[in-house]
């Protein structure tokens, strides 16, 4: 299936968020946690400043999550092309871990 852009696939996995049970949050929660390990460029100040950030306002996982990808987002531009690329694959991963019955619906029928 086709990969989705930087903005669709933030959208995407923002409502996943949003909408997912807690064992596919905490999945979800996993994997941008290891992103964010890859793919982050901000200066050691930025990250302590996000670390303080995420420790106060951390209310549930979801919560963080959003923080996470905010975070990853924030570095993309600092990435190379190729980075750019694997990240917006791993992106694409982390969106297909919760989709609706009417996503599963779209995919099949895009695959035929």
């Amino acid at each position: 299936m086709k990969q989705k852009s930087f903005d669709a696939v933030s959208v995407n996995i923002q409502n996943d968020i949003k909408q997912a049970n807690n064992k596919k949050i905490s999945e979800i929660y996993k994997k941008l946690k290891e992103l964010l390990k890859e793919f982050d460029k901000d200066s050691v100040f930025k990250n302590a400043k996000d670390l303080i950030k995420r420790a106060l306002l951390f209310v549930d996982k979801r919560r963080l999550c959003l923080l996470i990808l905010q975070d990853i987002f924030d570095s993309k531009d600092s990435l190379s092309d190729d980075q750019k690329q694997r990240l917006l694959k791993k992106l694409n991963e982390i969106a297909d871990i919760h989709r609706t019955l009417g996503e599963d619906i779209i995919r099949f029928l895009g695959l035929m």
